[in-house]
């Protein structure tokens, strides 16, 4: 493990090493002369786990860190892992056994997932898809890397032998794969996650992991490569493909950068058109008050907006959505409280998008106090870059981790204020802006206004069915895992525990065949009443999301005295207390969370008191902290409440 500069990272990291449930190693690291906390925490590792050998250098760079650890290993294996990844407690073992089992394999890599800074779940490296075998390694690798350099474990004996190339200055590994097939070396991967790749602003792997296209690394890369290659007059077929390839990368690497210059110049003369048609327009907003929101069909967030805009129904805001609603479920919600603008049709279009921004930009700027309003919006985040500084913005994050943390900080200077739903996400902004350098007086613009819901005044006792009921109500996105609750309600009817699943939402697709029968799908309701009867009929709300902000319906559910059962993501934990008002799934691998899950209805089904007691403070956390007056106020004060609209409203 080479380190530099990771002390936020290196516990973490250290930590899933030692926890491996292969245990027979040596644990090299070098630190390649950090200049944080990075060895002061190291030091204190050494001195608890004597299989931790620590080497400390003056700064040398990442290759010859690397060089020297794979000339100091002395395993018959040796495992690459970063200072910044997670490696899974059975990684060492599946990669040893593999070995052991295929001695003719080289090297063997993992399948990653990605997290952010922050540890928040963000899918999955895009360029692992249908590269399992080596023959589809093998055909991949001269297009794209599609080996995670932290997950692989190699024999001593190759890793000595070929050793990392001084003349690549950042695709060392990319470059040793290519070597190792060029001779024939057989490369397999395991299919199965088995590290967490962090992907952060600092990461060098950034851009290359998220790409859609060949980057001047990769191209960098290869050239080097064969350049090697032909020296050493050892050309082989794979290296001809390899040369095909890098030339396909060059010409589109040629028309990327001219469509980017043309583009650019396009977008420029569109919002120049648009804003002098602005000009042209006589229509104004009497409230000078615009909200920008991406959909308006059913959905937690799309609750929350609906809810906000009516905090200032009185003064008819204008609404604008910028994308395409699946339903109209919620449009009379926002008709009800303002002016409706649903013009997704011409912001999803290219060059009409511009047009608009540029006419939007020059409306609002007319006003003498406008305030403007997004929440999960990209158009509204590009038109924040055109409008006047007198223009008071306003954002909202639901959860940390969706990506627009990161396209938000190109204008966060022009946010007067930021309001995000739980603490969890603030804590992570902050500390988003000073990874990002971002001067600590924007915190001060960071607001945390919680999310609202109906509290009944009283509940119906829970337990008293003979079967316990247990809900899901959401989407069937791929962040939900809704998979995972259909395979807990086939494991209990395999244990033979007396439960009914019933799920609620567009899921049925996102489960898998076989436990569709395990399960009572509602599809989607609209009904508020029908939803509220369901709330209050049902035991335990579960979530298996890998992802999540502080979602709406674990307030409803508390509302109503449900118990929440859900993964420990995000800003749940800042609300839910294990075996207090709910329970946590600390689990990570999907196998523990369905077991986990199962195990914990099965505990209800007996403890039915112990229920009860949850369910009371459920709804008891719901009345003290999701109250509705509270919500309204502190939207209705941000978005009226400065000096400029006061002024305006008196």
């Amino acid at each position: 493990m080479p380190v530099y500069n990771v002390e936020k990272y290196i516990e973490q990291a250290v930590q899933s090493i030692l926890h491996q449930t292969f245990s027979d190693f040596e644990f090299l690291i070098i630190n390649d002369g950090s200049t944080d906390g990075t060895m002061d925490i190291l030091s204190r590792f050494q001195q608890l786990d004597s299989r931790i050998r620590i080497f400390d250098q003056e700064n040398r760079g990442l290759v010859a860190s690397l060089n020297r650890g794979c000339r100091l290993a002395g395993g018959k294996y040796i495992a690459r892992m970063d200072g910044d990844d997670i490696s899974l407690p059975t990684r060492l073992s599946a990669q040893v056994s593999f070995m052991e089992k295929n001695p003719s394999c080289s090297l063997v890599a993992t399948k990653i997932s990605l997290m952010d800074a922050h540890g928040n779940a963000i899918g999955y490296w895009p360029e692992e898809k249908g590269s399992n075998s080596w023959q589809d390694m093998r055909n991949q690798l001269p297009k794209s890397n599609c080996i995670a350099h932290p997950s692989v474990m190699i024999l001593n004996e190759v890793a000595k032998e070929y050793g990392y190339s001084k003349e690549q200055r950042h695709g060392e590994d990319y470059d040793l794969w290519l070597r190792l097939c060029s001779d024939g070396k057989r490369i397999e991967k395991i299919e199965e996650i088995l590290l967490k790749h962090r992907i952060h602003r600092s990461s060098f792997t950034l851009s290359s992991t998220l790409r859609v296209g060949p980057t001047r690394k990769d191209i960098g890369t290869k050239a080097v490569f064969l350049r090697s290659r032909i020296a050493k007059k050892k050309v082989t077929w794979f290296d001809v493909t390899v040369s095909r390839y890098l030339l396909r990368d060059i010409g589109i690497l040629f028309m990327q950068v001219c469509r980017s210059f043309v583009r650019s110049f396009v977008t420029r003369m569109l919002i120049a058109v648009g804003r002098a048609v602005g000009l042209l327009l006589k229509s104004s907003n009497p409230s000078s008050v615009f909200f920008f929101f991406p959909f308006y069909h059913v959905g937690g967030a799309e609750r929350v907006h609906a809810d906000i805009v009516a905090c200032v129904a009185d003064r008819s805001p204008w609404v604008f959505f910028t994308g395409r609603s699946k339903d109209r479920t919620l449009r009379t919600n926002f008709e009800r409280n303002g002016r409706v603008f649903d013009r997704s049709f011409l912001m999803n279009n290219r060059l009409v998008s511009k047009v608009v921004l540029g006419v939007l930009a020059s409306g609002i700027n007319k006003h003498p106090a406008p305030v403007v309003f997004g929440s999960n919006s990209l158009f509204f985040y590009r038109l924040i870059e055109y409008v006047k500084p007198h223009v008071r913005v306003i954002d909202l994050l639901h959860a940390f981790g969706e990506g627009l943390e990161f396209v938000s900080l190109g204008v966060v200077s022009r946010i007067a204020d930021r309001v995000v739903v739980n603490a969890k996400t603030l804590e992570d902004l902050k500390e988003l802006y000073a990874l990002e350098g971002i001067g600590a007086e924007l915190n001060g613009r960071i607001r945390l206004i919680e999310n609202k819901t109906a509290i009944p005044d009283t509940v119906p006792q829970k337990g008293g069915n003979q079967s316990l009921q247990v809900l899901y109500v959401g989407r069937g996105t791929e962040e939900k895992r809704v998979h995972l609750v259909g395979r807990a309600a086939s494991r209990c009817r395999e244990l033979q525990i007396p439960v009914e699943f019933t799920l609620v939402g567009d899921v049925g697709q996102s489960l898998e065949p076989q436990d569709r029968g395990s399960c009572t799908l509602k599809g989607e309701i609209t009904d508020h009443e029908e939803l509220a009867r369901l709330y209050r009929a049902s035991d335990l709300l579960v979530l298996t999301s890998s992802r999540e902000g502080f979602p709406v319906v674990i307030m409803e559910a508390m509302a109503n005295g449900v118990v929440p059962v859900t993964t420990k993501v995000g800003g749940i934990p800042v609300h839910i207390e294990h075996h207090v008002n709910g329970m946590l799934i600390t689990e990570e691998s999907e196998t523990e969370i369905v077991e986990s899950l199962a195990k914990v209805v099965e505990d209800f089904v007996g403890d039915r008191e112990g229920l009860k007691q949850l369910s009371r403070r459920a709804h008891e956390y719901a009345r003290t902290h999701f109250e509705a007056s509270r919500f309204d106020r502190a939207y209705r004060d941000l978005i009226l409440g400065s000096p400029r609209m006061r002024d305006k409203v008196s």
